[in-house]
């Protein structure tokens, strides 16, 4: 019979252990060095030119969704990401080697979007391909195979996603597909505010928790059928790693994956399992495939979630053993419920709190009736696509997930809308997060086994403060140009805390991944004064999604409106229908602060109408007068134009017309 064998008792093995920690703590200083050596070298702006250059190279990965296809592109140890028509999409297999015509651009660090381009697949650069002028197939079994399986399952993905579209009406079948198949090709905006809201938006994102509820599923299945314990595993790890394929072996579910089947290899080797050890080990195989996955947001919250429940979880489980055990079993397991998913939260809150600039306070209490709904519908779900293949009996399953949806909906709904759920914070800086970690993983389990309660929670109380404090004591004017490509946006704080926007940029894409993240960051949440200067998409292209995810108190336009552009006609429609005080500056208009004023003139000079430019030509202009300092923002208004009245050549900073 099998034993475990306790390896912590064995002298030799602690000893390996140490110095497995060392070498993987030596690859993160060489990744971290790497990264900075990178991120120094590219561009840090959007202003970067369009290169177009015919390359050769090997085709890595590819991947396809409803909007776009792309592939992942190897040249000389540089990746690329690729963005491909659909037939060219259809025409590549992996492995082959490709002579393309392309236009390419350098990753920014200061887009978002891009950023996330480099963390998640470590490409070097971006764009598209524009022709295809040569392919070499590769002639390698291997790719072939692999190219054959990965059709199969992309056929059967699709087949997955028309069942449930066909059975399941709107919008609850665009959550399943998220919980089930990672299927992001969705319209959820409304409900996704509602998890995000509620503090559960990570249910929406195929991860270790889903990996866990299926690795659970499949193996409760297989014990009706199969008696032996080691072919159970083993059948179980095959279907968990067919699971991760099935997904789109997204970076969460690959790391839960690598976890599981740690613990599915120490079941089968009779060993004892330690948590940390499997994550160490999914960490480090993560990091030698993409080192610039450690940057990845979603690789950091993962981890850091999963290294919550195995710290956390047993310490505080331990101080509650007595209590938790006399109670009833329901009792019990709510208990042991909301231990996890505060576990999991203490470790994740200061990553939540930096990169998304707030946190759901109800997070604590959603989750706890959440997660278990999420099993129940991710396992309806998973039997509906089972007996799809051999019964109709998959419609009346489908249709019990779609009404379990609706009450899954409806709950996150009422925890998104309770009052004061949700903490808007500006970003915290590193110091504050290492201080928190260190009360939190060192400090705070040193007391508890002192017995020292009344301390604990003091210092708890203090390390979240730290998060939340802002400790920017500056009160002086502060004028900022916001990089956004074609277009203007400006931003003013006054010295006394108030916000001023000064057009919006030219797109949602724009303030989706430059705007917003920037102002959040600066704990920017409520606009005091937005201006739009004048109707000319550069100026006011993300002004609907400012007005969606902002506090906007009130907005200045111009009076002259296009009587032919129907989106800024809606758009002035929005405004007055969200009831934001709107004013339009037909006259010169000042607002005073304490030492500063700022004054919108109406540049009414140039009366000859030449279409696009007549509005260009009669923006408003924006003063800004503050001590002996007098600042013209010109927007795109021709100097010739300017009345050169409004401003004392002594004392003046200018900026140039056109986006100058």
């Amino acid at each position: 019979m099998k034993t475990a064998t306790n390896w912590n008792k064995t002298s030799s093995f602690p000893l390996l252990y140490y110095l497995i920690y060392f070498i993987f703590f030596l690859y993160l200083i060489f990744v971290i060095i790497q990264h900075l050596i990178i991120s120094s070298s590219f561009r840090h702006t959007s202003l970067q030119q369009k290169i177009k250059k015919i390359i050769y190279g090997k085709v890595l990965w590819k991947q396809q969704s409803n909007k776009n296809s792309y592939v992942i592109f190897i040249n000389n140890n540089q990746r690329f990401f690729f963005i491909v028509s659909d037939d060219v999409y259809d025409e590549l297999m992996l492995g082959d080697y490709i002579l393309a015509e392309t236009e390419q651009r350098d990753i920014s660090f200061r887009n978002s979007y891009e950023f996330y381009l480099y963390s998640s697949f470590g490409v070097n650069k971006y764009g598209y391909i524009e022709e295809v002028l040569k392919i070499v197939r590769s002639r390698n079994v291997i790719n072939k195979v692999i190219n054959n399986i990965f059709f199969g399952i992309y056929k059967l993905r699709k087949g997955l996603v028309e069942l449930v579209n066909t059975n399941v009406n709107q919008p609850y079948n665009n959550v399943i597909l998220r919980l089930s198949l990672g299927y992001k090709d969705t319209e959820l905006d409304e409900i996704y505010r509602y998890f995000q809201d509620a503090g559960v938006a990570h249910v929406l994102v195929v991860s270790g928790l889903h990996v866990g509820f299926i690795y659970t599923f499949l193996y409760f299945v297989l014990k009706l059928f199969v008696f032996d314990k080691s072919i159970r595993i083993i059948c179980v790890s095959l279907l968990t790693i067919f699971f991760m394929l099935l997904t789109g072996c997204s970076p969460p579910v690959v790391r839960s994956t690598i976890i599981v089947l740690s613990f599915g290899i120490s079941e089968l080797l009779a060993r004892k399992q330690d948590p940390i050890h499997s994550l160490i080990l999914a960490a480090f195989v993560i990091l030698l495939i993409n080192p610039s996955n450690l940057f990845s947001v979603s690789f950091q919250l993962s981890f850091a979630a999963c290294f919550g429940i195995v710290y956390f979880y047993p310490l505080f489980y331990s101080y509650l053993r007595n209590f938790v055990e006399k109670k009833p079993f329901y009792v019990g397991y709510i208990i042991k419920l909301f231990l996890v998913t505060t576990s999991a939260q203490i470790a994740t809150i200061p990553f939540l709190v930096y990169y998304f600039n707030k946190f759901s306070i109800i997070s604590f209490l959603s989750n706890i009736f959440v997660i278990p709904i999420t099993s129940m519908l991710l396992w309806i779900s998973m039997f509906g696509y089972i007996t799809s293949f051999f019964s109709k009996l998959c419609f009346v399953v489908l249709k019990i997930a779609e009404l379990l949806t609706f009450l899954y909906v409806n709950l996150i709904k009422f925890f998104s809308q309770i009052p004061y759920c949700i903490i808007n914070v500006g970003r915290i800086n590193i110091l504050s997060m290492i201080i928190y970690y260190f009360i939190f993983v060192i400090l705070i389990p040193l007391l508890l086994n002192k017995n020292r309660y009344k301390t604990s929670m003091f210092a708890m109380m203090l390390a979240i403060l730290l998060l939340f404090i802002n400790f920017n004591f500056d009160k002086n004017l502060r004028i900022t140009f916001l990089d956004v490509g074609l277009g203007d946006c400006i931003f003013v704080k006054t010295e006394d805390n108030k916000n001023i926007l000064i057009d919006t940029g030219d797109s949602v894409q724009t303030v989706m991944y430059k705007i917003s993240p920037w102002l959040k960051e600066k704990g920017v949440f409520t606009i005091h004064h937005l201006v739009i200067t004048h109707p000319h998409y550069p100026h006011y292209g993300g002004t609907e999604f400012l007005i969606d995810n902002f506090k906007i108190e009130k907005i200045y336009i111009n009076e002259l409106i296009p009587p032919d552009n129907f989106e800024y006609k809606m758009l002035i429609d929005k405004i007055k229908q969200k009831n934001i005080k709107l004013y339009f500056v037909d006259k010169i208009k000042t607002i005073k602060f304490p030492k500063t004023e700022v004054v919108f003139i109406p540049n009414h000079i140039n009366y000859f109408y030449n279409g696009e430019r007549f509005y260009d030509h009669n923006s408003i202009l924006v003063k800004i007068k503050h001590k002996n300092l007098e600042v013209l923002l010109t927007n795109d208004i021709p100097l010739r134009y300017l009345n050169k009245n409004i401003f004392d050549k002594n004392k003046l900073f200018l900026q140039l017309p056109n986006h100058g």
